[in-house]
């Protein structure tokens, strides 16, 4: 009777340490599978400002008048374009297909971010007179080895 006891304790003893084994690969296993994908970007941060001749400068990153942007085409890379308005009148920045600022008044501003889009060439302009104001280039950017 002793040794059947015995024997019957060690079977529990087993069955729920192989339990816990288990709970425990599959608790790491869903782990995994739901732990969500990082949604890190390498940003590129660009302020663009409506000056008061309707004009675009680039005050970060870029100099001059009506600056030519460039974007990487890769989802993990985004472009975030500050735009301010130091006009007296309201404008709109839009990227062809791509992107819109809110309307903007003197002295307020937006950001739009750029990520992911297909390469190529895409005029930027004020969305409220449909002036064109400059070009943005999308491009693949590789390593050479």
């Amino acid at each position: 009777m002793l040794r059947d006891s015995i024997s019957t304790k060690h079977i529990v003893l087993l069955t729920v340490a192989l339990f816990a084994v288990l709970v425990s690969i599959i608790a790491i296993i869903a782990s995994e599978m739901l732990e969500p994908r990082s949604n890190y970007k390498e940003t590129t941060y660009i302020t663009l400002v409506f000056n008061s001749s309707g004009n675009i400068e680039g005050i970060k990153g870029i100099t001059g008048t009506n600056p030519l942007l460039v974007a990487r085409s890769s989802t993990m890379h985004q472009l975030a374009i500050t735009v301010k308005n130091l006009d007296d009148d309201r404008h709109q920045l839009v990227i062809d297909r791509i992107a819109m600022s809110r309307i903007l008044g003197k002295g307020d501003e937006d950001t739009i971010y750029v990520s992911g889009v297909p390469e190529g060439s895409y005029k930027y302009r004020d969305g409220l007179n449909n002036r064109v104001l400059g070009e943005l280039k999308v491009v693949k950017v590789t390593a050479r080895g």
